[in-house]
């Protein structure tokens, strides 16, 4: 069966920002040493002064050069959430394959998870409310304090043949603080239409988009 990989982007990537850099080549690496058999890069048009360039194009010229194996490279370009990125990621999936690994940065792997068990798996707000105090529950009967299991997230989480693989992008409290508050209104905006159409509408003001 055919491996999967799929990248979420932030921003049209140059190679001037080292961080998205670093990110990427890390991605392309694990592509071409796990014989990764379908790309999909994840990202839509979120520059105004580049209207028809998309993030996934922009990831795509950088990683073409590099990804040394056969991969297949799709392209979601219609995405401005990180909802959105898994939501419309989907049809380029066949769940009923060996593995399927999501790229994201540190921060985000339980709120990607919540998208993947939500779009991809149909799994109710309680079923995942389940899963995630499940997993946190088999943590705490090894003795791990609330801070280990943070440092186990970060290594990545998984459901089925499913896994969200974070890559250490951030390291500022701030953006930490201010990415838990947006986490909170994305997740909860899947159960609430007004909310989910102010997000879009506070996303688009954000990156000047109309």
């Amino acid at each position: 069966m055919t491996n999967y990989a799929v990248l979420l982007g932030y921003g049209l990537f140059d190679k001037t920002k080292v961080k998205y850099k670093r990110y990427l080549d890390n991605f392309a690496s694990f592509v071409n040493e796990h014989k990764v058999g379908i790309v999909v890069l994840s990202g839509g048009k979120t520059d105004p002064k580049q209207p028809h360039r998309s993030e996934a194009m922009s990831m795509a010229e950088y990683l073409k050069p590099i990804i040394k194996s056969k991969a297949q490279i799709r392209l979601e370009n219609n995405s401005l959430t990180s909802s959105q990125n898994i939501e419309f990621s989907k049809k380029f999936i066949d769940l009923n394959t060996d593995s399927i690994t999501i790229f994201c940065d540190n921060i985000r792997p339980p709120k990607i998870m919540w998208y993947v068990l939500h779009y991809w798996f149909h799994l109710n707000k309680k079923q995942i409310e389940d899963y995630f105090i499940d997993y946190s529950l088999e943590f705490y009967k090894k003795h791990l304090t609330t801070e280990q299991i943070g440092k186990e997230l970060s290594k990545g989480i998984s459901y089925k043949n499913v896994k969200v693989k974070p890559y250490h992008m951030r390291t500022d409290i701030d953006g930490a603080v201010s990415n838990q508050i947006a986490s909170i209104l994305e997740i909860n905006s899947l159960y609430d239409k007004d909310l989910e159409r102010k997000l879009v509408r506070t996303i688009k003001i954000k990156f000047g988009l109309k």
